[in-house]
């Protein structure tokens, strides 16, 4: 979703709320556009995901290449495409599933700004 990617935060708490995420295979392999398709993959390491579907209604007339999605989870987050593969027959069985912890959307440490002057040091 579009204000999704403009809101990431949104995810964080919606996720503490116990929303949980599938996301469409299409995203991921690139059926939407590379701002959805690096969009999803930013959401797959951050382990904000918790299924994949796909949007395929018919899978006689339309490839949902979800086997490739897979197969992209695995490569950027082995460890979450393991949960996601233990989690999915539990919540179809309407179990409730064990997801991983979130990872911080931007990891950068707090750094001084270090002016020109402060270079010298006091």
């Amino acid at each position: 979703y579009k204000v999704l990617r403009e809101d990431p935060g949104s995810l964080y708490h919606l996720i503490d709320l116990g929303v949980i995420f599938q996301l469409n295979a299409g995203s991921l392999i690139g059926q939407f556009g590379e701002k959805v398709t690096s969009f999803a993959a930013k959401l797959v390491k951050k382990n904000l995901i918790h299924l994949v579907g796909s949007d395929g209604h018919n899978d006689e007339k339309r490839n949902t290449k979800i086997k490739y999605a897979y197969d992209r989870i695995r490569e950027l987050n082995p460890e979450l495409y393991v949960n996601i593969m233990e989690n999915s027959p539990k919540i179809i069985k309407g179990e409730k599933g064990e997801f991983l912890p979130y990872k911080d959307w931007v990891n950068v440490p707090n750094k001084k700004k270090r002016g020109f002057f402060n270079f010298f040091g006091k």
